[in-house]
């Protein structure tokens, strides 16, 4: 069984456990330590509808928590009357929200339409219904900012820099920091996005945003400005935030290294 957005599920998680350690100190006590047991949580987004991956917001126990959570983890959906209504109220911190999200009333595989072409119709969708009054002129795909193959990309630039590294122990251990970032990369369960580069008209010359579309074409979110592509950056789970952390601590030891 697939689920969708704002589903409420119980499923099983090693997760807030291992926060809540964190939080008081115990910093031996690990996630694998922790007995798992039932969560209520909301669906925040559908990482992977077919392999059945969700983006969860725990409810309780513990309440706030954001974490992730497979299929073979879910137990069931809960049934309306199980929860209080307060409980059920989505309260996520501004700053865990994706902004200004567009879902597309229907889904359609447009076969006759390239991959750039999907991506623009959508992103120019997504502005008519959230912000008519943008005079977008300009549209050009930009598809490796929020994707696993973005990160890839970023590692692969700094090889260059890494042939500058006279210090051959510090060049492997770099090396050997970049394959480890590339494993833990493909074990990440974030939701990715194109993200597609819009341009209009100002009084001095042409002004940029982004507008992030969904891999699966589900939905698309209109980033406006850094604020909320950060929140953006954020919304996308706690996978997403670690690989980010790995590649940039790699990029700033990379560049020290060759100063």
């Amino acid at each position: 069984m697939s689920y969708k957005k704002n589903d409420i599920l119980i499923f099983m998680t090693k997760e807030p456990q291992a926060h809540v350690c964190e939080m008081f100190g115990h910093g031996t006590i690990k996630a694998v330590d922790i007995e798992c047991e039932p969560y209520y949580g909301f669906v925040k987004s559908v990482i992977s509808a077919s392999k059945g991956i969700y983006l969860m917001q725990t409810i309780k126990p513990i309440e706030g928590f954001i974490c992730v959570a497979e299929k073979a983890d879910i137990i069931r959906m809960a049934e309306k009357n199980e929860l209080p209504e307060t409980e059920c109220v989505r309260k996520s911190p501004e700053w865990l929200k994706a902004p200004n999200v567009y879902v597309p009333v229907q889904n359609v595989a447009h076969t006759a339409l390239t991959e750039e072409e999907r991506c623009i119709a959508l992103a120019k969708e997504a502005l008519q219904h959230l912000f008519p009054e943008i005079p977008a002129t300009e549209f050009e795909l930009r598809n490796d900012w929020f994707l696993k193959s973005g990160f890839i990309s970023t590692l692969n630039y700094f090889d260059d820099y890494l042939e500058k590294i006279s210090d051959s122990a510090m060049r492997d251990e770099l090396c050997q920091m970049k394959n480890e970032i590339r494993k833990d990369l493909q074990k990440a369960r974030f939701k990715e996005y194109y993200s597609v580069n819009v341009g209009y008209d100002i009084e001095n010359g042409t002004a940029y945003f982004i507008v992030a579309v969904s891999k699966e074409f589900d939905e698309a979110c209109v980033l406006l400005d850094l604020t909320e592509r950060s929140n953006f950056f954020r919304s996308l789970g706690p996978e997403f935030n670690d690989i980010e952390e790995e590649v940039d601590f790699y990029r700033n030891k990379v560049m020290s290294a060759i100063k």
